[in-house]
């Protein structure tokens, strides 16, 4: 399988240097944007996605976090929360959500952007965001670039 290169960026010094705004949280989230296979990349499964991995020893909730596309697209997360290790594999499709009974856990989620395997929401090169619910940046991976 052939991944696309990209840089991961944590977004904890941006939270911990906003000024003039709410507090930050406590402690940022450790997780992790791992893989990204945009429309038209050599993969394993069919159709577009993103992989998360909560880095974390303990259960992270992931419930009213969004994702975002640097295509102007973006979902919601509802009602998730992610095991010590486990894995989010987010595809812009429609499918049936699920969760595999491995260990760590996998958890495969379809956020419904369009139909099929047809849909894309990642261009040749971009970033993708992972913004908790007040909108601060928890994590942002780019891809397309060499």
């Amino acid at each position: 399988m052939n991944r696309r290169s990209f840089l991961t960026a944590v977004g904890s010094a941006a939270l911990a240097g906003a000024s003039g705004c709410a507090a930050a949280p406590a402690s940022v989230p450790d997780v992790s944007i791992t893989d990204i296979y945009p429309d038209g990349t050599e993969e394993t499964y069919e159709g577009e996605y993103v992989v998360f991995r909560n880095r974390e020893e303990s259960e992270v909730s992931l419930t009213g976090y969004t994702v975002a596309y640097s295509s102007g697209h973006s979902h919601e997360l509802s009602e998730l929360a992610l095991e010590p290790r486990a894995s989010l594999r987010l595809w812009s499709r429609d499918g049936g959500s699920r969760r595999l009974e491995s260990r760590p856990p996998q958890y495969l989620l379809f956020a419904g952007i369009g139909e099929e395997s047809d849909t894309s929401v990642m261009d040749g090169t971009g970033n993708v965001e992972l913004r908790d619910p007040s909108g601060n940046l928890v994590n942002r991976a780019w891809y397309g670039r060499e």
